[in-house]
């Protein structure tokens, strides 16, 4: 399974496109696709700059194992994330797009978006990470983070440490991914999922954070 990744400039944003794997191992009824809403937040950061995150086009599709086995769930997922900052001097911002994958799990409370400002905030939604592509062993009530880039040594900013985020310049910027896939093991019960999207911005004054959260979707 090979992603083939590409950069691209569209509408004055700079867009990271993300490539995964095909559907073609799925056999007909084996798999449940469908669209999700994806969401829309604006926030106003101390410094009077107002931060703008909207996913776009976000779309699951759902598989059981292979192996007929009632604890693993195969997703992919696709989506857009566009940013747009208005305010004086803006450097810049770094956008992590991903989801939060719970076991027994209610999310119908989680918020809408939330915006927190200073130099040592923390941006991730979860304090637990996995990798993108990746297979998760979640245990009830357990809920994990996982990126839907592929934290690769320098693939999206040129570093020589993993990453699995994308930076953009100026005011505008974002990202596409299309069929990121993650897999859930170990879950017997209920099992879901939401968008989560952590954007940095940084100005001359402040390291703003904002998060937008999708709307949960069963994993079956």
């Amino acid at each position: 399974m090979k992603n083939n990744k590409m950069r691209s400039v569209a509408a004055a944003a700079a867009i990271a496109s993300v490539s995964a794997v095909a559907l073609a191992s799925l056999g007909a009824g084996n798999a449940a696709a469908g669209k999700l809403p994806g969401g829309f937040t604006t926030q106003t950061l101390a410094d009077g700059s107002k931060v703008t995150v909207q996913l776009k086009n976000e779309f699951v599709t759902r598989a059981r194992s292979g192996a007929a086995n009632a604890t693993t769930r195969n997703v992919w997922v696709s989506g857009q994330v566009i940013v747009s900052v208005s305010g004086a001097n803006v450097q810049g911002g770094t956008v992590t797009p991903g989801y939060i994958v719970g076991c027994q799990v209610d999310f119908s409370g989680g918020g809408s978006g939330g915006a927190d400002v200073g130099a040592s905030t923390d941006g991730d939604p979860t304090d637990t990470t996995a990798g993108a592509n990746t297979s998760l062993s979640i245990a009830p009530g357990v809920a994990k983070f996982t990126p839907v880039l592929d934290s690769g040594l320098g693939k999206y900013n040129g570093s020589d440490s993993a990453d699995s985020s994308f930076e953009f310049k100026g005011k505008r910027g974002g990202i596409a991914y299309s069929q990121e896939t993650f897999q859930v093991n170990g879950c017997a019960g209920y099992a879901s999922a939401k968008a989560a999207v952590t954007v940095k911005v940084s100005t001359d004054s402040v390291d703003g954070y904002v998060t937008l959260y999708g709307k949960p979707f069963n994993l079956g």
